[in-house]
């Protein structure tokens, strides 16, 4: 309360009263320990404040990955609080919303997503099945492939750059490659059937990997373009200013939104 009051020059009284009528947001309880720290002590101390202060003023709500959130068990982390789960965007929906944007931004032509929609498709495990199975990725996407109404060339980017850089092509060549001489791969491995193949790639770590590269270049795509679609004559930080892409700070698949 009071390095509230003194940081931003405020009344004591009217801080402590904002804070009773203000809503705390914990938006990463699966990111207060570092990714190697399998123990999470930070989460789990958290946690346990939060049951052991149900008196406290104001309402809380925490953000996690589901898998982790209930990896802490007792039996319910939160007994009581309100559970909102995001679930994975499921295939065809992802398709029926990539089409009805590009619709509506390309002059009713869709056309351009069908090498991405087509892979989604055939490798609804693979890298970028797996990176747009969230609305945020997919609003991510969207925005980053839209098509420029002012005709300026060279600015309507392709998205079917995705597929041939992390499709279920790209990522059987890069497993290929990589296990290679591995003793445990299938002698007959050519006569393997696809789906077979793409789902042992697809669990490899080399998925993984091209996984967060596309991440990676989706947010380097979107950051300028979201600027671009909201100039200002002064803006404070400009793309590069802009929280870098790889950030841990992504939307995760699976997340649970907890009300206290």
């Amino acid at each position: 309360m009071e390095q509230v009051s003194g940081t931003y020059a405020r009344p004591p009284g009217l801080v402590e009263r904002v804070i009773d009528d203000a809503v705390l947001v914990l938006d990463g309880l699966d990111e207060l320990d570092g990714r190697d720290e399998t123990a999470r002590p930070r989460a789990r101390a958290l946690l346990a404040y939060l049951r052991d202060n149900r008196r406290r003023s104001g309402n809380v709500v925490v953000t996690c990955r589901t898998s982790v959130y209930e990896s802490f068990g007792v039996p319910v982390p939160l007994a009581g609080a309100a559970r909102a789960e995001l679930l994975d965007v499921p295939g065809e929906t992802a398709l029926a919303y990539l089409r009805r944007h590009s619709a509506w931004l390309d002059g009713g032509s869709s056309d351009r997503w069908d090498p991405l929609l087509e892979d989604i498709h055939t490798a609804p495990d693979g890298p970028l099945a797996r990176e747009l199975n969230t609305p945020w990725r997919l609003t991510v996407v969207a925005h980053a492939y839209r098509a420029r109404t002012d005709g300026a060339p060279g600015d309507r980017r392709d998205p079917a750059e995705l597929v041939s850089r992390w499709g279920h092509q790209a990522l059987l060549r890069r497993f290929e490659a990589e296990y290679a001489d591995r003793p445990w791969r299938p002698w007959d491995w050519d006569r393997t059937p696809l789906q077979e193949r793409l789902r042992m790639a697809a669990d490899s770590p080399v998925a993984e990997d091209m996984r967060t590269e596309a991440e990676e270049y989706l947010m380097s795509l979107y950051i300028p373009s979201a600027l671009a679609s909201h100039p200002r004559p002064h803006r404070r930080y400009d793309a590069e200013r802009v929280h870098s892409p790889g950030s841990p700070c992504w939307p995760g698949t699976g997340r649970s939104t907890h009300t206290v």
